[in-house]
């Protein structure tokens, strides 16, 4: 993101700093990389349209149609839902919980998938990979805004094109096939949450960010 700032606007090199998006609503973080349903992968938050959720489900059909056990969780509400029901309605693979998620739900949802989905088409950050991180979960991400710079390809989750369903159905059974892919993914996951996304963390860089600033007039 901070490359994309610098290009869009003249004169500003060197002058950015992008602090990433904390853990909300938790203090601390899950070590347990275990305990999830197999195959279950997550979709949560606010249903828009920058959110992707057609490609998830073109992502869906394509597991399907290579003989894949999986589920789809999508939780949460939103104006882009509407589109997709008939849809939804059809899929035998997709539970869809189509209400606001109460902070007591969100632990039991996260902790049920072995991977939470961001099929994003747009977007800067996001506080849906931070809190998959705190419950020790890998992230499928597309490559837009500073998602890539926190869902890290190959440590912290896998990251593929935006608007591309085969490619992040070809993550989905990655993650579905390879557990040792899947464990190493949900450790890196849990230590960036605890170093990288810890509010103290945040804190200590934001203090830096705003002292540079001043310093520098």
């Amino acid at each position: 993101m901070q490359a994309e700032l610098e290009e869009l606007t003249g004169g500003v090199a060197g002058r950015i700093d992008v602090i990433p998006h904390g853990i909300l609503g938790r203090a601390g973080t899950d070590d347990d990389i275990s305990g999830y349903q197999p195959g279950t992968f997550l979709f949560f938050g606010r249903i828009q349209a920058y959110k992707g959720l057609r490609y998830l489900l073109d992502a869906g059909d394509v597991l399907h149609s290579r003989g894949h056990r999986f589920r789809l969780v999508v939780a949460g509400t939103g104006s882009d839902l509407e589109q997709h029901r008939k849809r939804i309605a059809s899929t035998a693979w997709l539970e869809l919980i189509d209400r606001y998620i109460s902070a007591a739900e969100v632990p039991e949802l996260f902790r049920r998938a072995m991977g939470v989905v961001l099929p994003y088409t747009d977007a800067t950050q996001s506080g849906v990979s931070a809190m998959a991180f705190a419950f020790a979960r890998p992230v499928i991400a597309t490559s837009v805004g500073d998602v890539p710079d926190v869902v890290i390809d190959g440590q912290t989750g896998l990251i593929v094109p935006p608007r591309d369903g085969k490619a992040l159905a070809d993550a989905m059974e990655k993650l579905l096939l390879d557990r040792r892919l899947r464990d190493s993914l949900a450790t890196g996951a849990a230590r960036s949450a605890k170093e990288r996304l810890s509010w103290p963390r945040i804190a200590d860089v934001t203090y830096d960010a705003y002292r540079r600033a001043i310093n520098s007039r």
